[in-house]
């Protein structure tokens, strides 16, 4: 069985599918994939269902349900900004009261890098740190993630853009003056 979390804790015997990408921040049943390594590098719409890949026991991937709910989260509260601002960009009124969202920075960043672990097979490069470590980041109980991770997006000079290409992950570690 494939479980890319197996190094954090025992996995249960269920093989499980993980979204590439969540499936809630898209909405209708159909997106349109381009450029994806398992289309050959071509253009098709697949049902949001069918995007996925057998990664992680079902164990390990339940407990992802919280990370992928801020994500959606944090989705909503983005088209929530682009309707307001365009909503405002033809009001005559000139002050406007103000809204806020709070987004879970801790659940977002532990997001992004089990996303990142779905999908990294797929990029040119190796990620700089291994997968074990990583997965222990994902499901740390104690550890601020979003305080000891950078991601980072670097381009060539004329390079097109690939994103299996220029993405990577990389830890770093604050250290203290004295």
């Amino acid at each position: 069985m494939k479980c890319w979390a197996r190094s954090v804790s025992g996995c249960c015997t269920t093989q499980s599918r993980e979204h590439y990408i969540t499936k809630g921040l898209f909405s209708g049943k159909i997106v349109k994939v381009k450029n994806a390594p398992f289309l050959g590098g071509g253009m098709k719409q697949l049902s949001k269902a069918s995007l996925t890949r057998k990664c992680l026991c079902k164990k390990h991937n339940e407990l992802l349900s919280i990370f992928d709910d801020e994500a959606i989260r944090f989705g909503k509260a983005l088209e929530y900004a682009l309707n307001l601002s365009l909503e405002r960009r033809h009001s005559k009124q000139k002050k406007f009261s103000v809204h806020n969202k709070h987004i879970d920075r801790e659940k977002l960043t532990r997001w992004f890098v089990k996303t990142f672990l779905g999908l990294y097979e797929f990029f040119q490069y190796p990620p700089a740190v291994v997968e074990s470590e990583l997965a222990r980041l994902v499901y740390s109980r104690n550890k601020k993630v979003a305080n000891s991770i950078q991601l980072n997006i670097e381009m060539q000079k004329n390079e097109n853009f690939d994103i299996k290409q220029v993405v990577s992950v990389h830890l770093w570690k604050r250290t203290e003056q004295l």
